[in-house]
């Protein structure tokens, strides 16, 4: 049986700020509170805060894909998945799914495109061998999961 668990879990908690005049969490926001999850799922692979001056590279986002479905309030207590759908030498996409834990509620899901970067130019290049090793290894136990995102469009 392939081990399907998040690569990360995060428990972000909101700030007053952001909320609207709705009584939800403003747009912006719910990539604000996922964005953390992509730090730590790049600190798996081994891309710290120490990455770009240690390699003199770094991960650079390409592109982000953000759905709403369900409304957050203040007071929800939130858990955001992680994790890898496709991935080359140059690129791994994340995916990451918001939860509101009262009812295990599907809140938002984000795809981030995180692009390898070397800083000299900059310009996108190769993974260091040990982050392709790690990204190999998470997107196997992960694969299901970018078949189903795909196929959602």
């Amino acid at each position: 049986m392939i081990d399907t668990a998040p690569l990360c879990i995060v428990n972000p908690e909101l700030e007053e700020s952001w909320i609207d005049w709705n009584g939800h969490l403003s747009d912006g926001y719910y990539a604000v509170v996922m964005i953390e999850s992509t730090d730590k799922a790049l600190a798996c692979f081994g891309v710290t805060p120490d990455y770009p001056a240690r390699t003199g590279r770094s991960v650079y986002t390409g592109e982000i894909k953000l759905r709403y479905l369900a409304e957050v309030k203040l007071q929800d207590a939130l858990r955001t998945e992680t994790y890898v759908g496709h991935y080359d030498e140059k690129r791994v996409t994340l995916h990451h799914q918001l939860y509101r834990e009262d009812h295990n509620v599907l809140a938002a899901e984000m795809e981030v495109l995180c692009l390898s970067v070397d800083l000299s130019g900059p310009k996108v290049c190769p993974f260091e061998q040990m982050v392709m090793q790690e990204i190999h290894e998470r997107a196997k136990r992960h694969s299901y999961l970018a078949s189903t995102v795909q196929s959602k469009g």
